[in-house]
């Protein structure tokens, strides 16, 4: 299959060919990062399904492997091997995970000595679809995370209780045979009622502990938008709080968003050797056009992102090792605009990082940035003072795109009580997708977007209004050979 790479990031993991999209088991094996993807090696749409493999020593510069799996057995051929989660025991690395056909979904387990060359078990399913509560869909059952906690095994599962989605919670000593605890929502007060009565499946469950906290990500499909929240078809969602090893039951604190962007979907998380919780999403979205489909590839991911966190949520920042790919540094120090733009002839680039604060006065209506511009096209990302919101626009951006969602603006408010003084913002621009970290990453936005031509590479800062501080302004070369 021929590959056009016109739109492939250089320094994100992107699918080689065919189509790509959750990514999977990810874990810390053997001094390597292994990254394992939801893969149809054949054409650039989703297919039957196997599981794409990379490996990497920094988790910017990925190596390509054979699949990991390949649907060859009768309970798996029809659709694939879905996702699931990675886990290593006395030196084994496992890979948990979906074997799926139209209407039955299992879970399955695989195993290897070398992390390399899989092998699956004899006894699959381990977990068959008839261990679910009453009213337990067979054929939406799906995407273990498995996990260890006080010497035992446990798997949440993703899940569909008599039409809402919902989560599952199993526990084994042996990875083998499981038994089923109980599901994880039950309708709490503070909780807006829209995360009890999803119309679909809970998706891609995965479960951590860091800085104490006890933190659950997972994916409500058909999410109703809640104001400028879950504004994509589905969504990708935090929680806070406390998993009953007994009950099952997953008592909620609090719950937010992961992403206000357009295209993030199926975050999963590792824990590398050094001890950082580091998470990967899927992005793309679901239900939308693809424009690389004519260059036989469709699938990126996420820079990995390190976890913490701060004030009761999770904050997610660039991995450091994205700094060693810096080159030619560009400090533009601090500068004013005054109810118009200014640009630099230094500033331009398809791929690169973006550091400043603006600080927008009292007259101001909103102030910010105008990336890969040329000719009609561009891209902004600004703060809109009276919504107290960083907006990004691509609805100029150049290839228009068509879903089932609302695919050209996206509003995350980042303050509702108290007047902001400046907006801190970290920016990614890799080729044909944008990262925009907002007050050292309380708040994340991402979205792909493809400039028609090489020269639509610009940056404009302007202001509306009043006049603008831009500080600390540094931009950065990101280069990776």
């Amino acid at each position: 299959m021929e590959v056009n790479n016109r739109y492939r990031p250089a320094y994100h993991m992107s699918v080689p060919a065919g189509w790509g999209n959750d990514p999977n088991g990810l874990i810390f094996y053997k001094g390597q990062c292994h990254f394992f993807y939801q893969y149809n090696p054949h054409a650039p749409h989703w297919g039957t399904i196997h599981w794409g493999h990379a490996v990497s020593d920094d988790m910017i510069k990925w190596t390509h492997l054979p699949p990991a799996l390949v649907p060859n057995e009768p309970y798996e051929r029809e659709l694939g091997c879905f996702s699931g989660t990675a886990i290593e025991d006395k030196g084994l690395l496992y890979l948990m995970y979906t074997a799926a056909t139209p209407e039955i979904q299992q879970q399955c387990l695989a195993v290897s000595e070398d992390g390399l060359y899989f092998e699956k078990v004899k006894n699959n399913p381990v977990i068959p679809c008839d261990n679910q509560p009453e009213g337990g869909s067979h054929r939406d059952f799906r995407d273990p995370k498995v996990f260890k906690h006080d010497g035992t095994f446990y798997c949440i599962v993703g899940g569909n209780i008599s039409g809402k989605g919902n989560l599952f919670l199993y526990r084994s000593d042996d990875l083998m045979s499981w038994q089923y605890i109980g599901h994880l929502f039950e309708p709490q007060q503070h909780i807006p009622t829209p995360f009890f009565n999803v119309d679909g499946v809970c998706e891609c469950p995965d479960y951590f502990v860091i800085d104490g906290e006890e933190v659950l990500l997972f994916n409500p499909q058909n999410h109703p938008t809640m104001g400028y929240h879950y504004e994509n078809v589905h969504s990708s969602v935090a929680m806070c709080g406390h998993l009953d090893y007994e009950t099952g039951r997953f008592t909620i604190r609090n719950v937010h968003e992961l992403d206000a962007g357009f295209d993030f979907y199926a975050p999963q998380t590792f824990t590398h050797g050094d001890g950082r919780q580091i998470m990967i999403a899927w992005k793309e979205m679901w239900f939308r056009t693809y424009p690389t489909v004519p260059h036989n590839w469709i699938g990126s991911y996420t820079l990995p992102r390190v976890l913490s966190i701060k004030e009761g949520r999770v904050y997610q920042e660039p991995i450091k090792e994205i700094e060693s790919y810096r080159r030619h540094k560009r400090d533009l120090g601090s500068f004013k605009v005054d109810n118009g733009y200014t640009s630099f002839n230094h500033c331009h680039g398809q791929c690169y990082e973006l550091n400043l604060s603006i600080k927008p006065d009292g007259k101001t209506k909103r102030a910010g940035l105008k990336l890969l511009k040329g000719g009609m096209h561009e891209t902004s990302i600004y703060y809109d003072v009276h919504k107290r919101a960083l907006v990004f626009d691509r609805s100029k951006a150049g290839t228009v795109y068509e879903g089932r969602d609302e695919t050209t603006v996206r509003t995350c408010i980042i303050n509702t009580a108290d007047p902001v003084d400046h907006v801190d913002l970290r920016i990614f621009v890799d080729i044909s997708g944008i990262e925009v970290f907002i007050n050292g990453g309380r708040y994340v936005m991402t979205g792909n977007v493809y400039p028609e031509t090489v020269d639509e590479d610009r940056v404009e800062f302007f202001s509306d209004g009043g006049v603008t501080e831009f500080n600390d302004v540094v931009k950065y070369a990101i280069v990776v050979k």
